[in-house]
């Protein structure tokens, strides 16, 4: 029913969109002369005879999985005999290697100028592949980012990173809606194509964040670049007629080491944009090497402690600082803290290493071993106190886990540790996650006796919605509130203020930084719960803490 012209013209178009087509592969089958015609990368991935079989798909039911064949033929034959106007199926097929990959095949007839059946054409999306491609920006994605990143690694050729990311994206989604919100996302990854696009390859991450990857440069050069992108960014941008002003922060890296985990470099640079984001007010930040106070090369560094986590945490150990209460200073808890050391760096401060590792993936795994050692070390003083309790930090990266509260609870079963002697710390990154589902996490915990407690409260984590919309048990005060508690007029006014509202929603309230004997006397006169400070002791290791006077 065609003429040859454009039959000649419909074979072109097949090979153009199967030579773009990624992961999703087309396929049709000429129900008249009875052949099927598929994707060349098709044909290489599933390894068919042919991209031009003598068959209806026949053949291609060799390679649907022997448990889904039923359904996929009730689905075909629905469509086949007119029941369904659409096949649309997920289910198994077997690759050329014999493994299986989850594919969804949507499929649907197309008739002739007389009405009848002449073809059934579709598409095919191999859920085992990732397009390399972000569908929205037209760049390179986080997966092809990687491969980038580990090229050069097995090249051995030094390379710069600029990574910006869009500030406050996720409000105007709300205000704006996601299809407006991709276009313009979509106009912002225009502007830096025009900006920077010659100098490198541009990647679409995670999120709203484009890397910029180049040859060596000067700082200066990208100091530029990123300025003028900024400006751009805030001033240019035009979606459907709007002008959108958006703010961006970015974070910089020179990559000389090519030994380095490619993780370390992924971690460093995002850790880079947050500093960005969140402390400098969208200034550019660069992670740089061998800056540090101790004169340690900071990315080896963080290479090295990476490195401990996957030898199962060798160089990381425990520290414990008591927590006493307020009226009697007897010993009531403990908070269990990380430190590491290792060759050639020695004994590395936590601040120069944990807010690093937090925002690493990895940190999940290494917080596993936190909450285990801590729960073991506990057990023994719980034979002297019985009521003891061991606070311990939990991070962004494990609470984001939807199976961290199942592990810990198998965990705690395995350690045979009381759930009502353990209390789980929320530090200022936690308030990052969904509101909702942290309340059920919280909620979850609870349930089973496990104590939820809020950090540093009345800095930036502890906004008093936040101890509206969770159920915890204890709020720990911030030392900074307290280091000049006997002069400073409107730090007594504040630490009265929270000590009162948690004593009125009957939440404990542990004071932190405690140091001499005049402040305690002083913080008494609140409403506080326990303390917490060098008074009683600085961070020990167990063999240490339970030589203690106090202990």
């Amino acid at each position: 029913f065609m003429d040859s012209n454009v039959i000649g013209l419909s074979d072109q178009l097949f090979e153009a969109y199967s030579r773009e087509s990624g992961n999703s592969y087309l396929f049709y089958s000429d129900l008249k002369q009875k052949f099927s015609r598929w994707s060349r990368n098709a044909v290489a991935f599933f390894g068919q005879s042919d991209e031009i079989i003598d068959d209806l798909g026949e053949e291609w039911e060799s390679h649907v999985h022997p448990d889904d064949l039923m359904t996929f033929r009730k689905s075909i034959n629905d469509v086949m005999s007119g029941n369904s106007d659409i096949h649309h199926m997920e289910y198994r097929a077997r690759a050329q290697d014999g493994s299986y990959v989850i594919v969804t095949c949507t499929g649907t007839i197309i008739k002739d100028k007389d009405g009848n059946p002449a073809y059934f054409a579709g598409t095919l999306i191999n859920h085992g592949l990732t397009d390399s491609y972000d569908p929205v920006t037209g760049f390179n994605n986080i997966d092809e980012f990687m491969n980038y990143l580990h090229r050069k690694k097995v090249q051995g050729i030094p390379y710069n990173i600029l990574l910006i990311g869009i500030r406050d994206y996720d409000k105007m989604n709300d205000t704006y809606g996601f299809s407006y919100s991709s276009a313009v996302l979509k106009e912002a990854a225009n502007i830096f194509k025009s900006l920077a696009g010659d100098l490198g390859m541009i990647f679409r991450l995670d999120g709203v964040k484009f890397a910029l990857c180049m040859d060596p440069t000067s700082e200066d050069v990208v100091r530029n670049i990123y300025s003028e992108l900024k400006q751009r960014f805030k001033n240019d941008l035009v979606c459907r007629g709007t002008k959108i002003p958006i703010e961006i922060g970015g974070g910089y890296l020179e990559i000389k080491d090519l030994s380095l985990d490619v993780q370390t470099i992924y971690t460093s640079i995002q850790y880079a944009l947050r500093s960005s984001k969140r402390e400098k007010g969208g200034d550019l930040v660069t992670f740089r090497e061998g800056d540090n106070k101790k004169n340690y090369n900071t990315l080896e560094l963080m290479n090295a402690i990476r490195s401990s986590v996957h030898k199962n945490c060798e160089g990381f150990y425990l520290v414990y600082q008591p927590v006493v209460s307020s009226k009697t200073e007897e010993l009531v808890g403990m908070e269990a803290l990380l430190r590491w050391r290792g060759e050639p760096f020695g004994n590395v401060p936590p601040n120069d290493f944990i807010p690093w590792l937090e925002r690493d993936a990895l940190f999940f795994e290494l917080g596993n071993w936190i909450l285990e050692r801590a729960m073991r070390d506990g057990k023994a003083i719980l034979n002297k106190y019985p009521d003891f309790v061991i606070n311990v930090n939990l991070a962004y990266s494990q609470l984001e886990r939807p199976e961290f509260a199942g592990h810990l609870l198998r965990l705690i079963d395995e350690v045979k540790y009381p759930h009502k002697n353990l209390c789980l710390e929320l530090t200022e990154r936690c308030r990052f996650l969904d509101t909702k589902y942290l309340r059920d996490q919280c909620i979850l915990f609870k349930s089973y006796g496990i104590k939820i407690a809020l950090d540093d409260f009345g800095t930036g984590f502890s906004a008093l919605s936040i101890l509206r919309d969770l159920p915890v048990d204890t709020i720990k005060i911030d030392r900074s509130f307290v280091k000049d508690i006997e002069t400073n007029k409107t730090d007594q006014t504040i630490v009265s203020a929270l000590t009162a509202c948690a004593k009125n929603m009957n939440v404990h309230v542990c004071v932190e930084g405690i140091e001499t004997e005049s402040m305690a006397d002083f913080l008494r006169t609140y409403n506080a719960t326990s303390f917490q400070g060098y008074l009683y002791s600085k961070p020990v290791e167990m063999e240490d803490f339970i030589k203690l006077p106090i202990y």
